[in-house]
C-alpha cells in the first residue's frame, strides 16, 4: 500500500522497488525488525493515564524481546505524567493456563487496577479469557492493550470479544503491520544494495499522505504521529477519539479550533468501562481478600488532646482530635476503606521512627499530630495538612501597671499639678466671664466650678493610668536568650531541637517537657532555679497551653515556618490524593469546627477573667476618702445640730425629747433656702 501510494504520488519515477516478504514463523526478533517502533505507542497510553488521573499502572507483557522492548519507554512515559509502575507482570510465551491464573490472582491482591497488556494476540486472548473467569473484567478494572492485540480485533471471534468488554487500545491509525515471509532470522545474511544508501537517503526525505496516513521516516523508523483510541463494546469496537503528538487527546481528528495540547478525558467520547459502567474507575481499590490497612498511632505522654491511646488496646481506645479528624476524612471518601489502629511507642518520642515503619512497609499509614517536614517527605507521602502550624516562642508576661496603694497620686506629676492648677484658675475665670450672665450653671460660687473641672480631669487621667493594658513580654527577641545563655524548653522528641541548635543554642540550655503542666512548672521555677525563660513549640500545642494559662504567657515571634499536621502514607500511595481532597471537604465544612470545639474548649477562667484592678491599687485612696468623708460628715452634723440647737433646747414648746429629735430630722429633710442654689 505504501509503494502504491508512493508511485501514485510520483508517477515519473522509473526505478521500481520490489518487496520480498518472508514468514518469521513466530520469531519476534525478525518480526520486530520489520514493524514500526512499539515505543511510539507509549505517549498515547500515558496521555490516557494522565487524562483520568490514574497514579499507578501495571504492565502485563510477554517474556521475550517483543514484550520487554516497550517497557523502558512505557515506564518513562508514565513517570512523566506522575504515574508509577509498582509491579511488572511477566508471562512466558508458552505459559500454561495455571501460570496465567496464578499471575492474575497475584494482581488481584494488589491495589492497582490499571493494566497495560502488551503481547501478541493469541496469548493476549488467553489472558482475557482467564481474567473474565476470575472477575477481573468487572467494575473498577481498566485494561489498555497495545496494537499487538488491537490490530487483530477485526479477526477475533465473539468469545474473545466477550472476554474483552470495556477494554481500550491505542490503536495504530497510520500504518498496518508487515510480516516477513522468510524463515531466516539472520539479519546479517541480507545483502547490501549498492544503491541502498541513496535509497535510504531519498526515503528519509520523503513526505506524503497516503491511504494509511502520513509517510515519514525518522532515524529509519516509520513515525506514527496519530493513534486512534477505541473502546471494545458489544460485538465490536467503538471509536472514542484520537491521540496526536501535536494536539494530544481529541474527539475529532484535525480539529482546527483546538489551540493547545489536551490531556483532558473530556476530549474523548463516552466510554463503557468493564462491568458496563459509565463512570471512570479510580484506578485502584483495597482488595477484598486483602488485609485491613494498618494505621500507626503514636503512644505519647502529653498533649493527649491530639492522640490518646488507652490500654487494654482496641480500635475504640484510640481517641483525640487527630484521630477524629482522620475518621471524619475516611468517612468523607467516596468509597469505604477498612483500617485498624496499631499503637507505636518510642522512648525518644521522635515521630521519625514511626514514619520509618511506614517507609519499611510494616505500617500502611501513620496518623496523629505529625508535622510535615522536608526530610520526612523523602520517605513517605504526606496528605494536605489539617492544621495550621509554625514554631513560636512562648514567654511570660510582665504587668507594667502600678498596683501601689498610692497609685491614685500618679495621674499628675508635681509640675503638672502646679501647671494644671494655674490653668484651671485662668480658664475658669475666662469661662465665668463669658458665661455667668447667660448660663444658670455658672451662677454659683467660682470655687464650685473650679472644683468640678478639676475633678473631671483627674478622674480621666486616673482611669487611663489604671485600666489601659500594659502587659509586656519579658523577652522580645531570641537573641536575648542567646546572649544571656538563658535556658529554654521544647517538647520531648520534637524536631525543634534541631532548629534551636542551628540558631546557636547549646545542649546545656535545653529543658524538655511532656505536658502543659510540665511547661508551666518550668516557667514557675525560672531560668536560675532549674527552670526556663522561654519555650518553643508549634501552634496547635501552644493553643492548648495558652487555653489553660491565658493570663500569664504570650507569643513573641515565629522562628520557623512549618506546614502543619498531616497523615503519612507510603511513597506513591494512591490514597494520598483522595484523602487530601477529603481533608479539604472536612476542613471547609462545619465538622472541623465542631471537632475543635469538642477537643479544645477554652478554660472558663480564661474566658471570663480580665486583668482587672484589685483593691490593692485603691485602698490608700479609699482610706483617705473614708477618713475625709467621715470627718466631713461629723463636722456637717455638728454644724447642723448647732444651727438647730433651739429645737433641741426648747423644752417649753416641745417637752418630749423624741418629738424634738423628729423635728430636727424634718428640718434636715427640707431645702436649705439659704444655699446659693435657691437664691
Amino acid at each position: 500500500m505504501a509503494l502504491r501510494d508512493f508511485y501514485t504520488s510520483n508517477p515519473t519515477y522509473k526505478t521500481r522497488l520490489i518487496l520480498f516478504t518472508r514468514d518469521s514463523k513466530f520469531d519476534v526478533v525478525q518480526a520486530a525488525a520489520s514493524t514500526a517502533n512499539d515505543s511510539s505507542q507509549v505517549e498515547a497510553i500515558a496521555a490516557i493515564v494522565k487524562a483520568f488521573g490514574w497514579k499507578q499502572v501495571v504492565p502485563i507483557y510477554v517474556d521475550n524481546e517483543y514484550g520487554e522492548g516497550i517497557i523502558p519507554y512505557l515506564t518513562d512515559a508514565l513517570q512523566n505524567v506522575d504515574a508509577q509502575v509498582p509491579y511488572r507482570s511477566v508471562i512466558p510465551p508458552t505459559a500454561t493456563d495455571d501460570h496465567i491464573y496464578g499471575e492474575l490472582y497475584k494482581l488481584m491482591t494488589m491495589q492497582t487496577r490499571i493494566f497495560v497488556l502488551h503481547m501478541l494476540a493469541d496469548l493476549g486472548h488467553r489472558v482475557f479469557a482467564i481474567a473474565e473467569k476470575i472477575s477481573m473484567m468487572g467494575n473498577d478494572y481498566v485494561w489498555i492493550v497495545t496494537d499487538g492485540i488491537a490490530d487483530f480485533l477485526g479477526s477475533a471471534n465473539s468469545t474473545v470479544l466477550d472476554s474483552m468488554q470495556g477494554i481500550g487500545k491505542a490503536s495504530n491509525f497510520s500504518f498496518e503491520s508487515v510480516n516477513l515471509v522468510n524463515s531466516s532470522t539472520d539479519l546479517g545474511s541480507f545483502g547490501v544494495s549498492r544503491s541502498g544508501s541513496k535509497l535510504a537517503q531519498a526515503l528519509s526525505k520523503t513526505r506524503f499522505k497516503g491511504l494509511s496516513g502520513e509517510f515519514k521516516l525518522v532515524n529509519g523508523q516509520l513515525q506514527t504521529p496519530t493513534f486512534e483510541i477505541i473502546n471494545v463494546n458489544g460485538n465490536g469496537e467503538r471509536k472514542i477519539g484520537f491521540w496526536t503528538v501535536e494536539n494530544g487527546l481529541e474527539r475529532v481528528l484535525g480539529n482546527k479550533k483546538k489551540s493547545k495540547y489536551s490531556a483532558l478525558n473530556t476530549s474523548l467520547g463516552p466510554i463503557i468501562w468493564p462491568g458496563d459502567s459509565t463512570s471512570a474507575p479510580k484506578g485502584w481499590q483495597i482488595p477484598v481478600n486483602g488485609k485491613k490497612l494498618r494505621i500507626g498511632v503514636p503512644v505519647k505522654e502529653g498533649y493527649k488532646e491530639f492522640v490518646n491511646v488507652s490500654f487494654p488496646f482496641s480500635n475504640d481506645t484510640v481517641s483525640g482530635y487527630s484521630i477524629d479528624v482522620f475518621k471524619a476524612v475516611m468517612e468523607a471518601l467516596s468509597y469505604p476503606v477498612s483500617f485498624e489502629f496499631v499503637p507505636f511507642a518510642d522512648a525518644s518520642g521522635n515521630y521519625n521512627h514511626l514514619l520509618y515503619q511506614v517507609f519499611d512497609g510494616k505500617l500502611d499509614a501513620a496518623v496523629g499530630d505529625i508535622t510535615i517536614r522536608a526530610n520526612r517527605s523523602l520517605y513517605v507521602d504526606f496528605t494536605l495538612p489539617y492544621t495550621e502550624s509554625g514554631v513560636y516562642m512562648i514567654v511570660p508576661i510582665k504587668d507594667d501597671r502600678s498596683y501601689n496603694a498610692w497609685a491614685f497620686l500618679k495621674p499628675l506629676t508635681w509640675d503638672l499639678w502646679v501647671t494644671s492648677g494655674c490653668f484651671f484658675i485662668f480658664i475658669g475665670f475666662v469661662v465665668w466671664v463669658l458665661e455667668h450672665r447667660v448660663n444658670e450653671e455658672f451662677r454659683g460660687p467660682p470655687h464650685h466650678q473650679i472644683g468640678t473641672s478639676f475633678c473631671q480631669s483627674y478622674t480621666a487621667s486616673l482611669t487611663s493610668l489604671l485600666t489601659v493594658q500594659k502587659l509586656q513580654p519579658t523577652i522580645t527577641d531570641v537573641n536575648q536568650l542567646l546572649k544571656n545563655k538563658e535556658k529554654v524548653a521544647f517538647q520531648k522528641g520534637s524536631f525543634i531541637e534541631e532548629i534551636l541548635k542551628q540558631m546557636g543554642f547549646e545542649d546545656h540550655q535545653f529543658m524538655i517537657y511532656n505536658t502543659p503542666e510540665d511547661l508551666y512548672q518550668l516557667f514557675e521555677n525560672g531560668s536560675k532555679k532549674n527552670g526556663i525563660s522561654a519555650a518553643f513549640d508549634e501552634t496547635p500545642y501552644i493553643k492548648v497551653f495558652l487555653a489553660k494559662y491565658c493570663s500569664k504567657f504570650t507569643l513573641v515571634e515565629p522562628i520557623f515556618k512549618a506546614d502543619g499536621f498531616a497523615f503519612a502514607f507510603p511513597k506513591g500511595s494512591p490514597l494520598v490524593p483522595d484523602i487530601s481532597r477529603a481533608i479539604l471537604k472536612v476542613t471547609e465544612g462545619k465538622k472541623m469546627k465542631d471537632l475543635e470545639e469538642a477537643w479544645f474548649k477554652k478554660d472558663t477562667n480564661c474566658m471570663f477573667s480580665s486583668n482587672s484592678l484589685g483593691l490593692e491599687s485603691f485602698w490608700g485612696l479609699f482610706l483617705m476618702a473614708g477618713v475625709a468623708s467621715s470627718l466631713a460628715l461629723v463636722i456637717y452634723a455638728a454644724m447642723f445640730i448647732y444651727e438647730q440647737r433651739h429645737l433641741l433646747m426648747n423644752s417649753d414648746t416641745e417637752p418630749s425629747i423624741w418629738r424634738r429629735i423628729v423635728a430636727i430630722f424634718k428640718t434636715f429633710n427640707e431645702r436649705d433656702l439659704s444655699s446659693h442654689t435657691f437664691k
